[in-house]
This record gives C-alpha cells, structure tokens and sequence, in this order.
C-alpha cells in the first residue's frame, strides 16, 4: 500500500514538473526516481537491493533514511511572489521502514515570520517565497524541510492542457438545457447576457454556485462562500443556498465562522477548535445543549458564572456566590454536592424578577426587536475575561426599557440553561449529545 500511495504521490508531483519551473524544484527528478527505487522492501522491511542499479547511491544517507519534502499549493497569479501557500503539506519518507506520513499545517495559524512579525502560517509565502516558508517551519515547528515542489493552482488549466485535456461528451443542445435550468434555479436567468463586471456581487455568486452545480456533483465543498457580501446579500443567499441543497439534493460541506450562517443553512454542524472536532448535532441541539463552554461561546453567545452543587435530599440545586440557589432538574447522575461548576446563560435565557441574580446596567443598545443590556456583576460572580455580560430583552412582550445605571434581578430559566465542568470540557446536563449519528 505504501509503494502504491508513495507512487501516485510522486507521479503526480513528476507530471507538474513541466508547469514549476526549476527555481521551484530543490529535489532532482534523478532523487525522486530513487526515493520511489528505496521503497522496494523485503516482508521484514529491509530493502532489497538487488532491484537497485549497481551504480545506486541513497540520497538521503546519513539522514536516518527519512526525507521531508513539502508539498505546496500557492495561488499567486504570475511568476512573481505574491500570493500565499493556501495548502501546505509535508510528506515524511522513511526509506527504512517504508513508510509515508503526511502531516497538513493549518494555513491560518499564527506563527512568527523572521523579520516580519506575528501573521498567518501562509503569509511567510508572500512575504519571502518557500525559503521563508521553510526558514518559518523550521523556527516554529522545528521542521526540517529536504526540499519542495510548488503547484500555482492559477496553473492548474495548463496541467490539463499538458497531459491532453480532459474529454467531456456534451452535446450543445444538452449544455444550453443545463446552463438554463442552473441560471433559473439560483434565480438570475434573466441576466445571462450580462458581463460579469454589470453583475452585482450576490449575482456573481449566484453564477459561481450555478458553475458548482452544473455537473451535479456528489458532494459539493463551500470555503466562506459570502464571506465578501455585505449583510443583506449574505442573508439573501443564504435563503438561495438553503433552498438549492433541499431542490437539488446534494450533500454539501460548508466551511463559515458565521454563526448565524451555519444555524440558518445547516442540517448538521461540526463545530472544530484547533483542528478537533468539539461537538457534532443539528443547529437547535448545538446552541441549546453544547458539549463545552467553547461550543457555548462559540456558538452564539453565553455569559458563564461560577457556581456549586447541592445534592440534598433528592434536591439538586445550582448555589451561586451571591447566594441565590436555583433548583435543577436537568443535570446528569454523575453530579456530586459540593462540585464545583461553570453555568452558561444564553442573554435570551434571563427574565426579571423579584428574585434571582441582581446587577446593574452598564449600557443599552437598540437592536429593533430587541433591546441587548449589557450587565455588571459582584466581583466572583462570573468567569474572567468573558467580553461581555448580556441580557436581551425582547421588545414584543415589554413595555419597560431600562437605563444605564439601573439595579436589575435577573432570574435564569433553569430549562434553559447549561452547566459544565470547572475545566469547562464537558457538560453535566443529561441530554447532551456529542456526537449526534446522522
């Protein structure tokens, strides 16, 4: 498996040769040739040389048997340096024991650039071109990297013109009927005689989506398709994609850190934190039940207390510093009295009342429907560092708007709300999910 896998890695990389250029190649197609010759092993896993040519030599001696070459996807649109390495993935060799191991660097991660500051993992690319990219794996990974082969993914319409083409069998007739039901569909077949500069932006994404699904595929993959629409035309085609997936019926992976994006589009989510998926579920468990306060937070917005348990008879009761004691009728068997926990509060999840946690209103802003106070507590009262303490009053049900400076009770709705762990990793509610079975 591992010959096959390093063959089809290599092949490809041997066929992109011709479109690189050799100030982008540090390995020689004479070291790949005999990187692919090292790889014919025994069943012990010692190589057998007597497939090798009598005057062959390992290039990689003296180095452990292992070579690092870092496969890189760029985007920049010409020759010169100025686009970033968007895909970055580093295959590790090991002659010796025949094995390959891929590792991807997350692009977005921030990392000190040499002479440049703290920025994006892809910028050192743009900033210094692979020598750069290296020189920064190397200082903050301790990564060393034998050589490179960069693919402009601008270039990848050459690839195809240099191995021949590709042959699609599509009749004219067929493509005008494809183009229109696609133009009808994301709705802008009346503009299909337009240039694409007398677009507006949501209908430049809307022929960008009608290209996605023209060829009806079987999984279709979206990056922050809106993330350059204002908010209107986000919300506009959000409704568009929405209703495409449901007519057209492919399953689609959407990439977003709008939150609101993902609970309006999705059936499922998958929320990750530093590459580790945190909690799998449909929009309406994942804001109401999180697994973690990061899921909590991170979906939408949770303001988090300090608290204790009280489990005496029969009567499990959340005890904050202030001394208000909620009873709970939704928290786990695994609880234990005196346990210390965290208590998320969703803004909506609060009502005024007689009795309850009191604070006062630091500031107000009008959100139309909604009123957002935002709340200061006693000190102990809240986690630290949070951004902010809010209550969102909802406009229909009151006529009584409250002013910076004013004392409030705020009672929570003990349905409502979640409660974690003090390492706030894990929920202690009983109908939490975390990874919800489709």
């Amino acid at each position: 498996m591992y010959k096959r896998l390093l063959c089809l890695l290599l092949g490809l990389m041997l066929c992109c040769l011709p479109a690189l250029g050799e100030e982008e190649l540090e390995m020689t197609n004479d070291e790949i040739t005999r990187l692919l010759w090292e790889m014919y092993q025994t069943e012990n896993g010692d190589i057998d040389y007597t497939v090798l040519p009598d005057d062959y030599q390992t290039p990689i001696e003296g180095k452990s048997g292992v070579y690092n070459l870092l496969l890189l996807g760029i985007d920049n649109p010409g020759s010169a340096i100025t686009g970033r390495s968007d895909t970055m993935l580093l295959a590790s060799l090991n002659a010796r024991t025949g094995t390959l191991k891929l590792i991807s660097f997350m692009r977005d991660t921030y990392v000190a650039i040499p002479h440049h500051g703290h920025n994006k993992l892809n910028a050192a690319y743009a900033y210094g071109g692979a020598e750069l990219l290296l020189e920064t794996l190397e200082a903050s990974f301790g990564v060393q990297v034998d050589g490179y082969v960069a693919v402009n993914y601008q270039l990848m319409a050459d690839l195809v013109d240099a191995i021949g083409g590709v042959e699609l069998t599509v009749t004219k007739d067929e493509m005008k009927k494809r183009t229109d039901e696609m133009l009808s569909l994301v709705h802008i077949d009346e503009y299909q005689d337009r240039l694409p500069e007398r677009l507006s932006g949501g209908q430049q994404q809307r022929v960008a989506l009608a290209r996605a699904i023209v060829i009806h595929p079987q999984v279709l993959l979206m990056d922050e398709p809106l993330s350059n629409l204002d908010a209107k035309l986000r919300i506009e085609m959000r409704s568009v994609i929405h209703d495409i997936q449901r007519q057209v019926g492919i399953t689609t992976v959407y990439v977003t850190h709008d939150q609101e994006e993902a609970l309006a589009i999705s059936d499922r989510i998958a929320v990750m934190n530093k590459g580790v998926i945190q909690q799998i579920g449909t929009p309406h468990h994942i804001y109401s039940r999180p697994a973690n306060v990061f899921v909590a937070t991170f979906i939408g917005h949770s303001n988090l207390f300090h608290a204790t348990l009280s489990k005496k008879d029969g009567r499990t009761e959340l005890c904050f510093p202030s001394g208000y004691r909620l009873p709970m009728t939704t928290l786990s068997d695994e609880c234990t009295d005196g346990q210390e926990v965290v208590v998320g509060i969703r803004p909506e999840e609060f009502s005024v009342s007689s009795e309850g946690l009191t604070c006062d209103v630091l500031n107000r802003t009008f959100l139309g429907r909604y009123s957002n106070y935002f709340l200061h507590f006693t000190d102990g009262m809240c986690v630290p560092d949070q951004p902010s303490i809010e209550f969102s009053q909802d406009l229909g049900h009151t006529q009584t708007l409250y002013q910076p400076g004013d004392h409030l009770t705020l009672r929570p709705n003990p349905d409502k709300i979640n409660v974690f762990t003090a390492d706030m990793e894990k929920s202690l509610l009983k109908d939490v999910i975390r990874y919800e079975q489709a």
